[in-house]
Order: C-alpha cells, then structure tokens, then sequence
C-alpha cells in the first residue's frame, strides 16, 4: 500500500505541475486522430470540479475519475499545482487507508500467485 500511494503520489505531483502542456498535448493528438474536444474521462472530471470544487474533486477522485485526471482538471480549472496535488495526495492516504483497514477488519486476501 504504501508504495502504491507513493507511486500514485509522484504521478499526481507530475501531472499537476505539466498539466497545461500536457493538455495541449493531448488535445493536439486527439485532433490528428478526428476527435473533437477533450476525452470523456476529461469532461467528467471538469464536470466534477465545477459541481463539487477542489475539496469534492479530491474526495471522489480516487474511486470515480482517477487522480493524475483530477490533477490535471483541478489545475485547468484554476488551482494552483501545489494546492491540488496536496489535497489529492491526502485523499489517497484516506482511500488507501481505508482500504487496508476494510481488507483487515473483514478478513480479505488476495491471493495474486
């Protein structure tokens, strides 16, 4: 778990301070390929922000939209890098935290061999 919000932690950071020139990016792939528009996964992250704010981006980010989105959105939005890569961090913490303690309290095991 711990390394895993680690790595999700370093991408969230990543995603948050490049979004703008990564945006750019994307839109202008998307173009070469005929689409219009941001992606789905996008739009529904913008339309998250505009509903819930920064602090309900945050929240629901993990289990709805993915972080990396939720950063790059929240920083599109207006947010400055720091701020939302803090706020998204922290709600991973809570996510995974959670998770753990769920996993324990209920006795469930992944047997991934």
């Amino acid at each position: 778990m711990i390394a895993a919000v680690i790595g999700d932690a370093i991408a969230i950071v990543v995603f948050a301070y490049l979004s703008s020139t990564m945006r750019n990016r994307i839109i202008k792939r998307r173009a070469a390929k005929g689409k219009t528009g941001e992606s789905p996964k996008f739009e529904k992250a913008v339309r998250m922000f505009d509903k819930y704010g920064i602090y309900g981006m945050a929240i629901a980010a993990p289990a709805l939209i993915g972080t990396q989105i939720a950063a790059m959105a929240s920083v599109a939005a207006g947010v400055k890098p720091f701020r939302a890569s803090k706020l998204i961090i922290a709600s991973t913490l809570l996510w995974s935290a959670g998770i753990a303690i769920a996993m324990v309290a209920f006795d469930i095991r992944l047997d991934l061999s």
